[in-house]
């Protein structure tokens, strides 16, 4: 296929509440949409760049996809995902300068491949899909009244699992709240919690002995300074399984964690790997490790979701619930109807937004 060349425009998207962690509070999110064009097909990429989560700052990625714009000039479409790094070699993108602007162009190339192929996004990944795919509710709130209101919310509306953001207050106050919502709710729901590397070793193993009895699925970065060591250290005490996230997605450390087996899950955002094949060899490399790989997203729009949601269908853990459920946390959003989960699932059938 002949690209003929490539559109892009900037928004902001309000979230309806901020979202509050122990970073701060988020209330918007900025993203730039990506459109490369085939004659009468197009295929849009979403870049939603977040530097306190491994990207680039958004400066970067508007230069980087304006300079773009501006080529007359485009190789062919590549016939298969394995050459997109190739190809984005060749345009004068650096996936490890610019992640989330690669993975904008690359979604957007997977599109129009998905499209002449008839077939979807996923199907690209894997011969093996899931139909529908479950997902996490993503809660925060100042109190634990308004954490515990939260999670009855989520659990009337279908989900099967919730994933509670800690670290705003003491370590003794996050353990109140994880035991009411356990006591409140017994065994409803899945509780997964994320410390944003916000707690000492000493703070960490606290939190994880005082909600020993509360069947916690995992605790996702918990440490402060994650080195391999304190890791090891926190595995070896903790009674909850240990998760990681913004150590996963380094692809240097990703490797330390398959090699010392750091952790039980890998929280991998497509968006800031910034590869289709990148993500694919180390959701290969950490299952022969036994290491579960859980998706999720920088809080994108639905385009930039339905990626990763892709991902998650053709390759990621059939066991846990996966962390694409944040459409529902936006104000506004870039397509008419939202990827919103229905009784805590996404379907198949909801990615068609992708390619059409």
């Amino acid at each position: 296929m002949i690209i003929t060349h490539l559109t892009f425009s900037a928004a902001e998207l309000p979230l309806i509440t901020p979202l509050l962690t122990a970073r701060g509070a988020m209330r918007s999110r900025r993203i730039l949409l990506v459109t490369l064009h085939s004659g009468d097909l197009y295929g849009t990429g979403e870049a939603a760049p977040l530097p306190e989560h491994g990207t680039e700052p958004f400066d970067l990625a508007f230069d980087i996809i304006a300079r773009l714009a501006n080529r007359r000039h485009f190789p062919p479409l590549p016939r298969g995902l394995g050459a997109f790094d190739g190809w984005l070699t060749e345009v004068g993108v650096s996936r490890a300068f610019a992640p989330t602007a690669a993975w904008a162009v690359e979604c957007a190339m997977a599109s129009l491949l998905a499209q002449n192929r008839r077939t979807q996004i996923c199907s690209l990944l894997s011969a093996s899909v899931v139909r529908r795919i479950p997902v996490a509710r993503l809660i925060s709130g100042e109190t634990s009244g308004e954490i515990v209101w939260a999670v009855e919310q989520a659990v009337k509306l279908g989900y099967g699992t919730v994933k509670i953001k800690l670290g705003r207050r003491s370590v003794v106050q996050e353990i109140d709240t994880i035991r009411k919502l356990r006591e409140r709710f017994e065994d409803r729901v899945a509780i997964r919690v994320d410390a944003n590397e916000e707690w000492s070793l000493g703070h960490a193993l606290e939190f994880c002995r005082g909600v020993l009895d509360c069947r916690l699925e995992y605790i996702e970065d918990p440490l402060r300074e994650p080195t391999p060591e304190r890791l090891l250290l926190l595995k070896a005490a903790s009674p909850v399984p240990i998760a990681l996230d913004q150590f996963a997605n380094d692809p240097e450390r990703f490797e330390q964690i398959l090699a010392q087996r750091l952790c039980r899950v890998v929280v991998l955002k497509p968006a800031v790997i910034g590869s289709f094949s990148l993500v694919k060899r180390m959701v290969r490399k950490a299952r022969g490790r036994k290491i579960s790989v859980v998706f999720s997203n920088l809080i994108e729009s639905s385009i930039g979701l339905g990626y990763a949601a892709a991902c998650a269908a053709a390759l990621g853990s059939r066991r846990y619930a996966h962390g694409l459920a944040t459409a529902s946390l936006l104000a506004k959003d870039t397509v008419e109807r939202p990827l919103t989960p229905l009784r805590g699932m996404i379907r198949l059938s909801d990615l068609r937004l992708l390619t059409s």
